[in-house]
């Protein structure tokens, strides 16, 4: 069967979909603290690019 068919009969959910493994759990940390080091990168590259607002820091 299809996961959708699943999905739209309740079947299955998002949560359930998600598995208890050790390895799938640190990929999915992994993946939010790239996310939030990329939004900190581009949030200094920014200041530092604007050398009016750096020397106000």
């Amino acid at each position: 069967m299809n996961w959708r068919k699943l999905h739209k009969e309740g079947k299955i959910t998002k949560e359930k979909q998600i598995s208890s493994d050790p390895i799938r759990e640190e990929l999915l940390r992994l993946r939010k603290e790239l996310e939030e080091t990329k939004l900190e990168r581009d949030t200094l590259k920014k200041a530092a690019s604007s050398p009016r607002e750096a020397g106000k820091i």
